[in-house]
């Protein structure tokens, strides 16, 4: 182990005692990700606190095996309950240069300056779903200013989130200076056509698409699905990270047209 891995030998054997402590399917799936087994680029841990194998400490745990890892560059989080007690690891995950997409739907996160700094240190970022989450105006204020300097992020999830219209607001001024987004996602905002309009003038003048979801159908809970709980880290043959079920596209926007 210890010659696959770079870095102080005791912060490595601190991670290895700490990962002896949790379930034995998350333990070796973590120790793969660690020695960057062939093949393995997609981390999936979703709704892994359902099943008694996450808990807080976890999201630490895993941003430390990333960082150790030369191959992961998709990582999924969705519904592990992450609060704002998990910024640290989510800013480490955010900033590792080698992630490019990075699920965190279905949690409890609020505070976005430190997140927002770490996209901007990630420019090979190009996925990020932070829907469903617990964004509130003020910190949608600190994305936005991040979304008016980069030009790396493509696909931005942002459902359901209690920002409102005065949040919608700062992201479509913000949106008329950015160069590089695709696709936002912004269901369950309650906005006005008025404002989905200007959405997507603001995206259309640099050439680019809004996906506003109306009527879309809940991902379900992993609990209440007949198939069983996937691997946690997928092959290459595996689906991309999903931002949900699109009801409703703009004319500008084709599904499968984005090329990661």
């Amino acid at each position: 182990y210890q010659r696959r891995v770079h870095g102080n030998t005791l912060s490595d054997i601190n991670l290895l005692v700490k990962l002896n402590h949790k379930p034995i399917k998350l333990k070796k799936t973590l120790l793969k990700v660690i020695q960057s087994e062939p093949s393995y680029w997609h981390l999936d841990l979703g709704s892994y606190l359902s099943h008694g194998w996450y808990d807080k400490e976890c999201t630490d745990l895993v941003a430390q095996a990333v960082q150790k890892s030369n191959i992961i560059s998709q990582v999924t989080l969705k519904r592990n309950d992450l609060d704002d007690q998990c910024i640290p690891a989510i800013v480490a995950l955010i900033s590792h240069p080698n992630i490019t997409s990075l699920d965190l739907s279905y949690n409890y996160i609020c505070r976005c300056s430190e997140i927002s700094e770490a996209i901007k240190l990630n420019t090979n970022l190009a996925v990020l779903d932070l829907g469903f989450n617990r964004i509130d105006l003020g910190n949608i204020w600190e994305l936005s200013k991040v979304l008016r300097e980069i030009t790396h992020l493509i696909e931005l999830g942002l459902n359901s989130n209690p920002f409102g219209r005065a949040g919608a607001r700062h992201l479509i001024e913000a949106l008329k200076y950015n160069e590089g987004l695709q696709s936002v996602h912004l269901d369950g905002l309650d906005l006005p056509q008025s404002m989905h309009d200007e959405l997507q003038e603001a995206l259309n003048v640099n050439y680019k698409a809004v996906v506003l979801e109306k009527d879309y159908e809940i991902r379900p809970h992993i609990n209440d699905m007949d198939d069983p709980i996937p691997d946690m880290i997928t092959d290459a043959s595996s689906e991309h990270l999903s931002l949900g079920n699109i009801a409703t596209i703009l004319p500008a926007f084709k599904p499968g047209s984005m090329k990661m």
